[in-house]
């Protein structure tokens, strides 16, 4: 045997379609996350993160199409290198010649191969790190809204620490009242003037009603913006909580494009790692085939590497003309 019969019953071509189809799927939730827009500077943050990878993802989309372009070339010497393998018209040396060229190329192919490979996985890496990061937000928010970077969250503390001034200025205002009434009261040329202060002072707080001059309008002026601030608080509590399920409801979205574009990123990945397990294959092969002396393969087997890589000059074009449209839908495009 020559080395480039397929033995193993495997197909060494890649499959350039569903490359295309799992890149055009990720380019489109590229750009779904690039419509996302929210004041929250932790989601915007985000954002601004995906934004990089999607530019990262486009040099890497046109790398791959470069790529692509050098593979449908080479599939096309490797059809060439098949039917001179079949032809007896050309020598043994010659036949030596080209398949050291065939190889090399080979090897060329699978070092750039492995390198957007390499380009590929640190992005998905990039996007798995905002994901998580992103859910656990979220879970934060949830347990407490006030985590968030909210202009709610400032106003609702405000509010509070107003409410709290308010608190001690009605205390404050309420007991001094207490004390003037109280001193009013046994004060006065009644008997068991003293007995009656306890209980009529508790029904004066218990009322609200402090009327013992100024310190009395102090009092009754604090308690009523104290009350004013607890229904303002109870108003944006109510409000914090909306602006946070809408939020949540965001990252959930945003998620959901990352979940899909991390998917397709897998697909590619894998179809990386078959392109370059295909090529290291194939090396393997033409370095056997060399160190057969250059031994002639069967007609069968020249015309299985024909029709393999046949294909894989078709496909090339079709991933091609997929991506650039993809691109193009996307806003994405880079002249050429």
């Amino acid at each position: 045997m020559t080395g480039l019969e397929d033995t193993d019953g495997n197909n060494d071509t890649p499959n350039m379609q569903s490359l295309g189809n799992a890149m055009s799927k990720a380019v489109k939730e590229f750009a779904q996350c690039s419509l996302l827009e929210n004041e929250n500077s932790f989601v915007t943050q985000k954002i601004r993160e995906i934004k990089e990878q999607s530019v990262k993802f486009q040099e890497y989309a046109n790398e791959s199409i470069d790529q692509s372009d050098k593979l449908s070339k080479y599939a096309e010497e490797v059809v060439v290198f098949a039917v001179a393998c079949a032809d007896p018209s050309f020598t043994k040396e010659e036949l030596i010649d080209f398949l050291k060229l065939t190889l090399e190329e080979a090897k060329k192919n699978k070092a750039k191969t492995e390198e957007l490979k390499a380009n590929i996985s640190d992005i998905m890496t990039k996007l798995v790190n905002v994901q998580n990061e992103s859910v656990q937000y979220s879970n934060d928010i949830q347990v407490n809204a006030r985590a968030m970077n909210s202009s709610v969250v400032n106003e609702l503390e405000n509010r509070e620490f107003e409410q709290k001034l308010l608190r001690t200025a009605y205390k404050v205002g309420a007991g001094a009242a207490i004390l003037g009434t109280t001193a009013s009261i046994i004060a006065a040329p009644l008997t068991g003037g003293a007995s009656l202060a306890i209980p009529l002072i508790e029904s004066i707080v218990e009322g609200g009603l402090i009327m013992a001059g100024a310190t009395g309008v102090i009092a009754i002026g604090s308690k009523y913006a104290y009350n004013n601030r607890n229904n303002e608080i109870n108003a944006l509590n109510r409000q914090l909580i909306i602006e946070r399920d809408e939020l949540i409801t965001q990252i959930c979205s945003l998620n959901g494009n990352l979940s899909s574009i991390i998917h397709e990123s897998c697909d590619i990945l894998n179809f990386w790692d078959e392109q370059i397990t295909s090529l290291n294959d194939l090396i393997v092969k033409l370095e056997r085939f060399d160190g057969n002396n250059g031994e002639r393969p069967s007609r069968l087997v020249t015309l299985t590497i024909q029709k393999k890589w046949n294909n894989v000059s078709r496909e090339c074009k079709d991933y091609n003309r997929t991506m650039r449209a993809a691109l193009q839908v996307s806003n994405m495009v880079t002249s050429e």
